[in-house]
């Protein structure tokens, strides 16, 4: 028989609408109907923590061109839905419906975030509100408008064929503020670019999932330990461990690498200078040649020490041998600001903090001090490449170069 959940289950921050009715079966799922300026944060952090029962669906993002259409499209998608999943949940903002999107979901018996936009989930609320105070004529760039910045404001708004528009629609702004997602040079050098276009100052603030994230992971044990709890018999459960099972098993693999740090810093030079002693041969054989297999080699090996995720720009030595990706912000330069009293990560809350375990290897290393050098923007073309040949051929040109002069 179907078990009933107390109706409904909520998220931190989510308003209960009226009229809801949960019925969990063996297989519970939810459907999320998203905005689809938010869809790349919203598959990365699905895919980050392997929340495979969540099922992501979004509506056009150039519907905020004509937000009317919004809230009948997502109800089109909540009755489309209401047979396949357990549970629907809207991530919308108010978006200029007027309040016409509330109605519908109080209509439906649906969720869904609170806050009347996605600039206030990213900044979260108190941050927003400073913001505004600050300069209250400020236009605002997230990730994704930035990088459909000509397609949805220029082309969007009609100031491609009428020139003439753009006081009409921009006169009145003082400041753009590019609420950045990710740390990425390139999108930051086009919010600069939108802004000058725009005759506006240019205020940049990294604000990663923001309040996004907050939003989703609460939900997320409760609907596992409801799960788990269907479809298999009661076993011990170690207290304290986390929900994220991945994680959990191979960051006790890279604590044991973090501890290890001195001897690993040894093997790793060495590994290194054997390297570059066959670059003859990976020149004879062709690096490209060489590529697929290291590749292999690499994935495997630091896959295993380090949790490596395969960026192509390998930072270990300046990072106490603690991957900085395996942080869920990909900050590669130090932690955020919330980092826990314990030292665990803010997202992953059982995870000890990439950085602080960072900071301990390099405690440990001789070259300790790279720590604090700068590192550069992750290039993302680079991803599932080999940074140990990349390494290589980069030193062999040095040694090269060095026996030229």
């Amino acid at each position: 028989p179907a078990a009933r959940v107390p109706s409904p289950l909520l998220w931190p921050g989510l308003t209960r609408v009226k009229g809801i009715s949960q019925t969990v079966t063996a297989s519970p799922s939810t459907l999320l109907i998203a905005c689809g300026a938010l869809a790349r944060e919203i598959t990365t952090l699905k895919d980050s923590h392997g929340w495979d029962h969540l099922n992501v669906q979004c509506l056009p993002a150039n519907l905020h061109n004509r937000p009317q259409l919004i809230p009948e499209q997502v109800r089109e998608k909540i009755l489309e839905g209401r047979e396949k999943f357990e549970r629907i949940m809207v991530l919308y903002g108010d978006c200029g419906t007027g309040g016409l999107l509330d109605r519908v979901l109080e209509e439906e018996g649906v969720e869904r975030i609170e806050g009347p936009h996605c600039y206030e989930f990213y900044a979260g609320a108190e941050e927003f509100r400073a913001i505004v105070d600050t300069e209250p004529c400020s236009f605002y760039l997230t990730d994704f408008l930035v990088r459909h910045f000509d397609t949805l404001i220029i082309k969007g708004l009609g100031i491609d064929r009428f020139p003439q528009l753009m006081d009409d629609y921009f006169g009145n702004y003082v400041r753009l503020v590019y609420l950045a997602q990710f740390e990425d040079a390139e999108l930051k050098a086009k919010a600069e670019a939108a802004a000058e276009r725009l005759g506006l100052e240019f205020d940049y603030r990294f604000t990663g999932y923001g309040g996004l994230q907050s939003f989703i992971s609460p939900m997320l044990p409760e609907i596992e330990k409801t799960a788990e709890s269907m479809t298999a018999p009661k076993i011990y459960q170690p207290a304290g461990t986390s929900h994220i099972g991945r994680s959990r098993r191979r960051y006790t693999v890279r604590r044991w690498s973090v501890r290890h740090a001195r001897a690993l810093e040894w093997f790793y030079d060495l590994f290194a200078d054997m390297l570059l002693n066959l670059h003859p041969l990976w020149n004879l054989i062709g690096y490209a040649r060489v590529e697929a297999p290291l590749v292999v080699l690499e994935r495997t090996t630091k896959g295993f020490l380090f949790d490596c995720q395969m960026c192509g720009q390998c930072v270990l030595g300046s990072t106490g041998m603690a991957c900085p990706m395996n942080c869920p912000k990909l900050l590669r330069n130090g932690p955020c600001g919330g980092v826990r009293a314990n030292g665990n990560c803010e997202v992953e809350a059982d995870m000890p903090c990439v950085w602080t375990e960072a900071w301990k290897g390099a405690q440990e290393m001789k070259e300790g001090g790279n720590i604090e050098d700068v590192q550069l923007p992750h290039d993302q073309s680079l991803r599932g490449t080999s940074s140990w040949l990349r390494a290589t051929a980069k030193r062999a040109a040095e040694r090269a170069a060095g026996k030229e002069q």
